[in-house]
């Protein structure tokens, strides 16, 4: 994808320059990881994290890698090549700055997903805690029939 660069050294010597570039990735992928924490499970509490106003809190995480990034400089002052031969030797530390940006990108634009999903992710959260409660006591009531068929046999 072509995207235009510039460069301004903020001390001596001074340097500038400024031109066009070619990127490629190969290989990128994104984390995103939701998570409902809770203080307990038992006797009725709501398995949630609550803010000092007692909000209800979605913790989001995310995080962005990318496998090999392909940067191809054209069109600057200075010779092109020059450039190149720089970006490969510090083509790591291009990639991982690409990488933290994507991430802190990412990151902003969860805070609306997240609020979106929170009403839907209690919903959920609500209708398992039903469903496990339905299971336990279930368990336990074949648990006591096994028990008392077992006295019977004896």
């Amino acid at each position: 994808r072509d995207f235009t660069w510039m460069y301004k050294q903020k001390g001596f010597p001074w340097l500038k320059d400024r031109g066009s570039a070619d990127a490629e990735v190969k290989g990128l992928s994104l984390w995103l990881n939701f998570d409902i924490e809770g203080l307990s499970m038992s006797k009725g509490e709501t398995p949630m994290r609550k803010n000092e106003e007692g909000k209800k809190q979605l913790e989001a995480t995310n995080r962005v890698k990318i496998r090999h990034l392909d940067i191809r400089l054209h069109k600057a002052q200075a010779p092109a090549w020059l450039y190149n031969v720089l970006l490969s030797v510090f083509s790591m530390r291009v990639k991982t700055a690409v990488e933290e940006y994507l991430t802190s990108a990412l990151h902003e634009s969860i805070g609306s997903l997240t609020s979106a999903i929170l009403p839907k992710a209690e919903e959920y959260l609500e209708l398992a805690l039903k469903a496990d409660k339905q299971e336990g006591s279930e368990a336990a009531a074949a648990a006591g029939k096994f028990s008392s068929s077992r006295e019977e046999e004896e």
